[in-house]
């Protein structure tokens, strides 16, 4: 058993890993075992006892947080706390937050339990936060208290997870005098990780978001955002790990009367360039994608491409996501523009058990 959790961990990249991390192989943090998970699925502090994360973003990119997972014994103790997690993956809400919300600073805290096979974690938490009138107009101050709840399950090794969460929101726009009674969000995530050779792993995942901001000026303010995954994940030689899936992901927006469904195709590199160096590069191009907003329909087929470089000395591991306009426009006395190597640089130390 243990031999065998042993040969996961490295088959689907049980790595230290971050959100810069996620973000530079394509931005599906699904196709991973990584610390960066545990924001959505609790569990996956099992993976990663006694570790300490700090990350910061500027840009598009700003997120700011320090996590700590604490191990006592069999049982995993961790910890968050939040600044302006503008861009957090999945968690504590949607990938929508830069739309819907604008968040302040918060604080989460954790649980973990592990009973043999099965795998339990949950968490609650605080975020100050402004929400977003469907016109842009007025920004609405709202208290965020939400509680996320992680159970997984290993067989030979391999973890199949699933999280439910719910977020209760309170608050008043003072200028337009609107107050939301019954704010709420719901939210569900599942994948499994099921090793297929010694190699590969398939990953399947599914998650559905919803959330009802209604109030006194805007009587029907509610989104709804549902996504599905399919994909692998690979290392054909040691040192390079390969990424590949389709993906579909959809939405509704009430307010707006807008929809969206689509399917891209998502790729992500890790290859080890020294023994402290590595070079990662992601990309997702939608394959078809289609926004009808009232009576009028659109193709949407957007493409996103991320280059990143990793550090490692010892149990100490600097990510960084590189600055495209960097790689085209150049340097500040080359291009007059002012911009820095990385737009998102987390860190992450493993130690020692107390």
């Amino acid at each position: 058993m243990l031999r065998k959790l042993f040969t996961l961990a490295a088959l689907v990249s049980a790595a230290p890993a971050t959100y810069t991390r996620i973000l530079t192989l394509g931005g599906f943090g699904d196709y991973l075992v990584d610390d960066g998970n545990t924001e959505t699925y609790p569990t996956q502090a099992y993976f990663f006892p006694n570790t300490v994360v700090g990350e910061l973003g500027t840009g598009d990119f700003k997120k700011g947080l320090f996590r700590l997972n604490l191990e006592i014994g069999d049982e995993g103790r961790f910890g968050m706390f939040f600044l302006a997690p503008n861009k957090s993956p999945g968690g504590p809400l949607s990938w929508r937050i830069p739309s819907r919300y604008a968040p302040d600073p918060g604080a989460e805290a954790g649980y973990f339990k592990n009973l043999g096979n099965l795998l339990l974690g949950i968490h609650a938490g605080y975020m100050g936060m402004y929400v977003s009138d469907p016109d842009n107009s007025t920004l609405k101050r709202s208290d965020l208290l939400y509680a996320r709840f992680g159970i997984g399950w290993l067989i030979e090794g391999s973890p199949t997870e699933v999280s439910f969460a719910y977020g209760s929101l309170t608050g008043r726009n003072d200028s337009a005098n609107a107050e939301m009674d019954a704010g709420n969000t719901l939210e569900f995530h599942g994948r499994s990780l099921w090793p297929i050779s010694d190699q590969t792993a398939m990953v399947i995942s599914l998650y559905y978001y919803d959330d009802d901001l209604s109030d006194n000026l805007n009587t029907s303010n509610t989104y709804t955002e549902f996504g599905a995954s399919y994909g692998f994940n690979t290392t054909p030689v040691s040192g390079y790990t390969i990424l590949a899936g389709l993906n579909y992901w959809g939405y509704d927006e009430s307010a707006t009367g807008t929809t969206f469904e689509g399917i891209s195709g998502s790729v992500g590199l890790e290859a080890t360039v020294t023994r402290f160096l590595l070079f990662r590069m992601g990309a997702n191009k939608y394959l078809w994608g289609s926004e009808e907003s009232g009576a009028r329909r659109k193709s949407v087929v957007p493409f996103f491409y991320n280059f990143g470089l990793g550090i490692k000395v010892e149990e100490l591991l600097i990510d960084g996501y590189i600055n495209k306009e960097l790689l085209f426009e150049g340097p500040y006395f080359i291009g007059g523009v002012a911009t820095g190597l990385f737009g998102s640089v987390s860190a992450k130390y493993h130690f020692k058990t107390f």
